[in-house]
């Protein structure tokens, strides 16, 4: 189950905005990429237009009604009580986020552990982009100078707790909307923490002369008035932390995917989500990318990711040269590239230049090991199966046999030529395309119908026409994970070394389709029953255990990555 636990939280007070308030989510919801986890609070101040009803409408906003206008200062406060996440963006309904102003804050908020919060630089009322400042003295020799305030900006959970966010429980009490940022910032600056201007940190703001900001206006003399009351002689910025840091630096991944398809990039979710539950992940599909090494470069540069893993096979798509000017962008980031596939001549071998790019490849053909090592340090890899879905699976029939896979070899066909054969005497699925075979359907990439056929089958049939030492694609994992079929699993060198199964006790080997053929014959025999399910047993929970995506990431952060980099160290 992957930890739902948001990033970022974002809180907004309104009243009667609707339209700027629904601007501000369209530039968040297009500004903060996948799957990056962020809830948003929307804290209404009792507003008469159609704010309650369009954020009820919407998915992954949070309505806190107040029922009457009490201010900003009150709906601030509430609603970073209420975040979820470590860190909490503040942003009024009068602004919209350009580009990746979000994501800069981000990764400079969790890479900075003295600052305390990030500032956005906004535009209202000029053309350039400055952030506001307030007085404050230097500790020690007391001398006054203008510092950043939090107004709209990205701030650590914790310390906006100790500090009472906007003060409406302490010092702002009873105040209305001016003076509760600049209590913010004072709060934090006296225990120590920064609160930083960060290049690319900014929002756009327009000046909106409306009911709310009427309202604002009749109340800042007495905000005003209760802030100074506090520091008549301005805060205190403090040289070092008063209050020991509470939050970690996560772990920042950026996965590159290479998804053929809509269904694909739907339905081949774990290892994403097993990455989601260790790391915060930014996901970018560069197969389907009109530009994909000038966004490479941007999300090395904005992100700073500590590991980029990535699965990219054609150097004509990524080209070494982007790879490169990337990883100027992120000099210390580690990069892994996976290469998914069999082919040697058609993948490993055509991309050689590309090769030298990464830190380190991860082959699922054993058989290039060797020769791969002359180009990044390279470790085996293999494939895994994906998780089922939440819901229930598909309703299927009930088969003896099947096999799940496109006759796109003259192996494959004779295959599918000889269970075609069998059909008379069992019950034999066949799923894929076969120009001279009927086919029962086709489920490339629908993961819940294959689960759903493999677990009512009595028997599933594997493939390694390639006789490549160690390789299997992820149906071997997909049959052993479902707990319904044993799988017949066609013979492969250094199998059992590669994925630690046991022939006889995980899977049975098949040598060619003559001994396929017996092998079909004899577990069929209702005496074998108990036997079989045996195997189905210990073959499922050695999946678990071993070929998961979540044991396919441990194996990376723990046996790779410690020997390509040390900065992981003090990285969560």
């Amino acid at each position: 189950m992957v930890n739902l636990t948001p990033h970022i939280t974002i809180v907004t007070g309104t009243y009667n905005r609707v339209t700027t308030l629904q601007k501000l989510v369209k530039s968040i919801r297009d500004t903060i990429p996948a799957p990056v986890r962020y809830e948003h609070i929307i804290v209404d101040n009792g507003s008469t237009d159609n704010t309650e009803g369009w954020v009820k409408s919407q998915p992954n906003l949070t309505l806190i009604q107040l029922g009457k206008p009490m201010g900003a200062i009150h709906a601030f406060t509430h609603g970073a009580a209420l975040a979820k996440a470590p860190y909490v963006l503040f942003a009024t309904d009068d602004i919209t986020f350009p580009g990746n102003a979000i994501m800069r804050a981000y990764h400079h908020l969790d890479s900075h552990p003295n600052c305390g919060a990030v500032t956005f630089a906004h535009n209202k009322n000029r053309q350039e982009y400055r952030a506001d400042v307030h007085p404050v003295r230097s500790e020690g020799e007391g001398l006054q100078y203008q510092y950043p305030y939090p107004q709209i900006a990205l701030i650590r959970k914790w310390l906006g707790d100790e500090c009472d966010w906007w003060g409406a429980n302490t010092g702002m009490k009873g105040a209305f909307t001016y003076g509760g940022d600049n209590w913010l910032g004072a709060q934090i600056i006296e225990r120590g923490y920064t609160i930083d201007i960060v290049k690319g940190v900014v929002n756009n703001e327009a000046y909106i002369d409306d009911e709310p900001r009427r309202m604002n206006k009749a109340k800042h003399k007495a905000d005003a008035t209760r802030y100074f009351s506090h520091f008549p002689n301005w805060p205190i910025k403090r040289d070092k932390p008063t209050v020991p840091q509470r939050d970690d630096e996560s772990l920042r991944v950026l996965f590159i995917a290479h998804w053929l398809n809509a269904r694909s990039r739907r339905e081949k979710r774990a290892l994403v989500s097993a990455w989601e539950k260790v790391a915060t992940v930014w996901e970018f599909d560069y197969y389907n990318e009109k530009k994909p090494g000038e966004y490479i470069q941007n999300a090395m540069h904005v992100f700073k990711p500590h590991l980029v893993f990535s699965q990219i096979h054609n150097q004509a798509i990524v080209t070494p040269g982007m790879v490169n000017k990337a990883r100027i962008c992120s000099p210390e980031t580690v990069w892994i590239n996976w290469v998914g596939d069999y082919w040697p001549d058609k993948v490993y071998r055509k991309n050689i230049e590309l090769w030298k790019q990464f830190d380190a490849l991860l082959p699922v053909n054993m058989d290039m090991l060797k020769e791969m090592r002359q180009y990044a340090a390279t470790y085996p890899y293999l494939n895994t199966y994906e998780e089922p879905p939440a819901s229930a699976l598909p309703q299927v029939d009930e088969y003896d046999v099947v096999f799940l896979g496109n006759a796109y070899s003259e192996p494959r066909r004779d295959l599918w030529r000889l269970l075609d054969r069998l059909r008379p005497k069992y019950k034999v699925g066949l799923f894929g395309n076969c120009a001279s075979v009927k086919s029962d359907g086709a489920n490339h990439y629908n993961y819940a119908e294959g689960r759903a056929v493999y677990k009512k089958a009595k028997l599933a049939i594997n493939t390694n026409e390639f006789d490549a030492t160690g390789y299997t694609s992820n149906r071997y994992f997909e049959i052993i994970a479902s707990g319904g079929a044993m799988i017949l699993h066609q013979r492969t060198p250094k199998f059992g070394y590669y994925t630690k199964s046991k022939e006889g006790t995980h899977y049975v080997q098949w040598n060619d389709l003559a001994h396929l053929e017996a092998l079909i014959a004899h577990w069929l025999k209702p005496e074998q029953e108990k036997r079989r399910a045996r195997i189905v047993e210990l073959a499922q929970a050695h999946a678990v255990k071993h070929h998961s995506a979540d044991a396919r990431i441990e194996y990376v952060l723990t046996d790779i990555v410690p020997r390509l980099a040390k900065r992981f160290a003090n990285v969560t």
